[in-house]
């Protein structure tokens, strides 16, 4: 979003990642948005809060981050933004080089894994979440302490 907001490159991206929802949940249409002068303006209510998102979360045993991580790092703060938001093969097929905290990550459907509908990927200590709620599967949470596994069906038809 916030490329999007500074890069018409990374508009159509993010568009198709979620955007159009977001800018029509602010009650602004795509179009309008994409010829305005000042593509920042719907978020003006919402601004401070975006700025102050962190890129991972982490406790005393785990890590939660939205993709996954550089599995060769073990220094969080030298992970890259782009891998922690986007990394998908090179994190979870190479899970036996982590020997960090135990970590949970969405980003990439567990279905594209080759795993069934409401499986969540664990392989050692990584736990990937994603089971395909946007695309009519399943919405999951995990207990990062018990590992519960709680979930509800999708209202979303599959694209």
């Amino acid at each position: 979003m916030h490329k999007a907001i500074a890069d018409p490159g990374a508009i159509d991206l993010w568009l198709a990642n979620g955007g159009v929802e977001t800018l029509r949940s602010y009650g602004v249409e795509p179009r309008d948005w994409m010829r305005s002068r000042d593509r920042g303006e719907f978020l003006s209510r919402d601004r401070d809060f975006f700025d102050k998102l962190e890129l991972w979360i982490e406790d005393g045993e785990s890590i939660f981050v939205h993709a996954g991580l550089d599995p060769s790092q073990p220094d969080m703060s030298k992970q890259k933004a782009q891998v922690l938001l986007w990394i998908r093969e090179p994190f979870f097929r190479n899970a036996a080089l982590w020997n960090g905290k135990q970590v949970f990550f969405g980003h990439t459907p567990t279905r594209s894994m080759g795993l069934g509908a409401s499986e969540i990927f664990r392989s050692r200590n990584l736990f990937g979440i994603d089971t395909g709620c946007v695309y009519g599967g399943m919405l999951t949470a995990i207990d990062s302490r018990t590992h519960e596994i709680f979930q509800e069906r999708s209202d979303t038809r599959p694209h």
